[in-house]
């Protein structure tokens, strides 16, 4: 009996040691390997590779990003890179330098699916926003300024500079996973795209234009006075709150060709922070007055500066049909439309351009919209748009 009994013990230790190899074999090990990727004829890029599959859209998006900033800045760009991995999720933060900026890029990925890992845009903002508040009210327009990266079982948020009109903040909370977006379908327009604009307010006639601009159902981008926002708190917060984009265009409006740089600056700089207190959000665009462009202080400013190609004169003429008329042709696809945010705004002639180009396919964006001012990279300070 005993050696049946020892025969038996040993038969089942013979049949779990291999269970137990088997068992931690199925236990996935990762592991970071440095590797050097040439970007272009002059520079070699050090990053941490996982596998081929995460490597290839991690390495498209470092070099798209350099790229761009090397192509727009005409600037050397140098770039280093933190990663992070656990037994989940392998994510990446990279820093690029290039004249005396910098911005940041993050990559998530899901080391089961190797699938690149997107957040659900309204959540996370509401989470910023709640983390943030009395500093920034931001929008999803503004998801693209937020740069995220899951670190062991937090996730930490990066807030674009754009953002905060000074340095990258970090915000920091505990990972939820119903943050996680499935795979989106990012379907692109063909769509013929327009921007109506509206210089010199906020006036006591805003909150009548939003009205009618939302009875059109149609998005503009507002370029603010800084004197009028000061007057006009209210009338800027309506602007804002029914979703349309806010632009500096100067505290006083002066010929930026007949002042010094200092204080073409200082109108600027003056006007961001009316906008922020009234708001708690800093513009991202900015519309010369007259649009009389100053080469120097272009160079000097950190946002796009935008002029436009179909210019209503509102200002000068209160005839509908010769405005109508004359915004009919100079309108093109992918234009620029100047009214006026004023007492004598022309509601009749914002109507019926609106409706008649709606009927020839346009679709009404945001200035950011039209150019694509979704990212750091994208949004560059210093260069003219029109």
């Amino acid at each position: 009996m005993k050696k049946i009994f020892i025969f038996l013990f040993s038969l089942l230790l013979f049949i779990s040691i291999p269970s137990c190899k088997k068992k931690n074999k199925d236990i996935p090990k990762y592991n970071l390997i440095e590797k050097q990727f040439i970007i272009d004829e002059t520079k070699e890029v050090k990053y941490p590779s996982m596998n081929d599959k995460i490597d290839q859209i991690l390495l498209v998006n470092i070099k798209n990003t350099y790229d761009v900033l090397k192509d727009n800045y005409n600037s050397e760009v140098n770039i280093t890179y933190e990663s992070h991995l656990n037994d989940q999720y392998v994510s990446y933060i990279f820093h690029y330098y290039y004249l005396d900026n910098q911005i940041i890029k993050t990559y998530n990925f899901d080391l089961k699916t190797n699938r690149q890992i997107d957040f659900h845009t309204q959540p996370l903002i509401e989470k910023i926003n709640q983390m943030l508040t009395n500093h920034y009210v931001l929008t999803e327009k503004d998801i693209g300024f937020l740069q995220s990266m899951i670190i062991d079982s937090k996730l930490h948020v990066y807030v674009s500079s754009i953002i905060t009109n000074d340095t990258i903040q970090e915000v920091v909370f505990d990972m939820d996973r119903n943050l996680i977006a499935e795979d989106q379908n990012n379907e692109n327009s063909k769509s013929k795209k327009i921007a109506i604009t509206f210089d010199d307010g906020p006036s006591n006639k805003s909150k009548e234009l939003v009205d009618l601009l939302e009875e059109l159902d149609i998005v503009a981008t507002f370029f603010i006075l800084g004197c009028n926002a000061s007057k006009y708190k209210e009338e800027l917060k309506y602007i804002y709150a029914h979703g349309h984009e806010i632009g500096n265009h100067s505290y006083s409006h002066p010929d930026f060709k007949k002042i010094t740089i200092e204080e073409g600056l200082a109108e600027i700089e003056k006007t961001q922070q009316i906008i922020y207190k009234t708001i708690l959000h800093y513009p991202r665009v900015f519309r010369f007055p007259y649009g009389s462009v100053n080469k120097e202080i272009l160079k000097r400013i950190d946002m796009p500066a935008i002029l436009w190609n179909a210019d209503s004169l509102d200002w000068q003429c209160f005839d509908s049909k010769i405005i109508i008329e004359k915004l009919k042709h100079e309108i093109k696809e992918n234009g620029i439309l100047l009214f006026h945010d004023f007492k004598y705004y022309n509601k009749e002639a914002i109507t019926t351009i609106v409706n008649d180009l709606k009927q020839e396919g346009y679709v009404f964006v945001t200035i950011s919209e039209l150019f694509g001012f979704y990212t750091d990279e994208f949004a560059i300070g210093g260069k003219l748009y029109y």
